[in-house]
């Protein structure tokens, strides 16, 4: 048996509804298109002011699937204080002049002095000791009798990250209700916020997690908190400068204060024969008994010596166990 094969070619044709010209300001970012018929599928490649040709992504450019170029601005990040390079190698004939036009309009060439600023042999700007006011948009121009180019640059001076929420001490909560611990940070790059929960456990990145939650904002949530989560809590911003934390110390009640030996709500005694006023609690932590007036003694037990009639009146045992009281009165007649 024979078969017989007819392949059907078209040569690569591009379009030509797009636009052939466009004008964009320093910065800002720009799409190119190029749509491409053929069969097969045509391999695009695109032609660079720098004569440079590319066929896929690199750096600086996005190739898109569908052919549409992305320039994008080359942006860098310096460490304060240590000494940054910002390149520009031109080629041409005859050799370009090359002059940086700095973020504040500065113009500078070779043969210039300005303080912290040098120009090398290769077309590169060296800023010795950067800080943050050198941070801006940097632009290398190219010239010679043929043509003009330009390249631009971003310059970002890095900040150690800084925590801008502070605890106010123990966080207390009553088991059963949900936690929010804040961690609102500032620093260039963006920090990234760490959280190390009592039990070691690490959130390095927005997330849902069993009882956790990892806002964008660096919040960190804990649904219905238990006994089980107290301790401390240490949120870290990390960037590449540097780092900063801070420690979050969490109590929480697992069971509010509860009175179960209530005394009767009126007792009558004589005069000069002891009283003794019980009073007991239950409660996780263990809640901390009070008597009005008198001195307590142990298990919450008020012990009156010889009564008189200037003790009668209204007492009240209070247990108080962190964010919660549980009272109880009762009154107290001596007869005389």
């Amino acid at each position: 048996m024979k078969v017989h094969i007819t392949v059907v070619t078209a040569s690569p044709r591009i379009k030509q509804n797009y636009k052939t010209y466009a004008k964009v300001k320093a910065g800002d970012n720009a799409v190119f298109d190029c749509e491409v018929v053929g069969e097969p599928k045509p391999k695009i490649f695109w032609l660079l002011p720098s004569s440079d040709m590319i066929s896929a992504s690199t750096d600086r450019y996005l190739l898109h699937v569908n052919g549409s170029l992305n320039p994008f601005n080359e942006k860098i990040i310096a460490k304060p204080g240590k000494t940054i390079i910002l390149n520009c190698s031109v080629d041409g004939n005859p050799p370009p002049e090359i002059t940086w036009i700095l973020p504040n309009g500065t113009r500078f060439s070779s043969g210039a002095r300005i303080s912290r600023y040098h120009l090398g042999s290769n077309g590169t700007l060296i800023i010795y000791n950067p800080s943050r006011d050198d941070a801006g948009k940097y632009r290398c121009a190219a010239r010679n009798p043929v043509g003009y180019i330009e390249k631009l640059i971003i310059l970002e001076v890095g900040q150690k990250p800084t925590i801008l929420t502070r605890s106010r001490g123990p966080i207390k909560s009553i088991s059963g209700e949900s936690l929010s611990f804040h961690c609102l940070s500032d620093g260039s790059p963006k920090p990234n916020i760490i959280w190390t929960v009592p039990s070691g456990y690490v959130l390095d990145r927005p997330q849902i997690t069993g009882k956790y939650i990892l806002l964008e904002n660096g919040t960190l949530v804990i649904r219905e908190a238990t006994i089980h989560d107290r301790g401390n809590y240490l949120c870290k911003a990390q960037n590449n400068v540097g780092e900063s934390s801070i420690t979050v110390s969490v109590m929480t009640v697992a069971y509010p204060p509860r009175i179960t030996n209530r005394p009767p709500q009126s007792i009558r005694t004589m005069a000069g024969a002891a009283v003794q006023l019980k009073c007991m609690a239950l409660g996780i932590p263990k809640p901390e008994i009070t008597w009005e007036l008198e001195l307590l003694h142990p298990q919450g037990t008020l012990i009156i010596q010889n009564p008189k009639s200037s003790d009668s009146g209204m007492y009240k045992c209070i247990a108080e166990q962190l964010l919660t009281k549980s009272p109880s009165g009762l009154s107290l007649f001596v007869e005389v």
